[in-house]
């Protein structure tokens, strides 16, 4: 019993630790998922010169969340999926290859919700061409 107040004090260090990167992935993720949104909003209006601006920058929180995520992949999933959804709609509007997820730090299931989630942008896309 002499040892457990270092115990649980360690511990608590541990656990605050923690808490302060689960923090910082829930900011990192509901920031990308706004810029992700932005930046399909600039694609469908023909603002492609801000949506490239846009995606440079998701492109560093990508990497910065990708990097901080271990234990919290679940925190900074839907995150990911909206980042795939723009660079493979961005690709896809600009006749480039599909980026590959495994130099974005994606794992595959994000990978392929995201893919999936280009659908209905380009369904979208397809409509707004349609009107005009």
């Amino acid at each position: 019993m002499k040892n457990l107040g270092k115990t649980i004090s360690s511990i608590a260090k541990k656990l605050d630790s923690m808490e302060k990167r689960q923090d910082e992935v829930i900011v990192l993720s509901r920031g990308l998922i706004r810029d992700c949104a932005n930046a399909i909003r600039h694609l469908h209006t023909g603002d492609l010169k801000e949506a490239r601006a846009l995606v440079r920058e998701i492109d560093g929180k990508a990497k910065k969340l990708s990097e901080i995520k271990q234990g919290f992949e679940g925190t900074a999933s839907q995150a990911f999926q909206e980042y795939i959804e723009i660079k493979s709609l961005l690709a896809i509007l600009e006749n480039e290859s599909l980026p590959d997820f495994g130099k974005l730090g994606v794992d595959y299931r994000q990978f392929l919700s995201g893919l999936a989630d280009v659908v209905g942008e380009l369904r979208r896309a397809m409509l707004i061409a349609l009107k005009h």
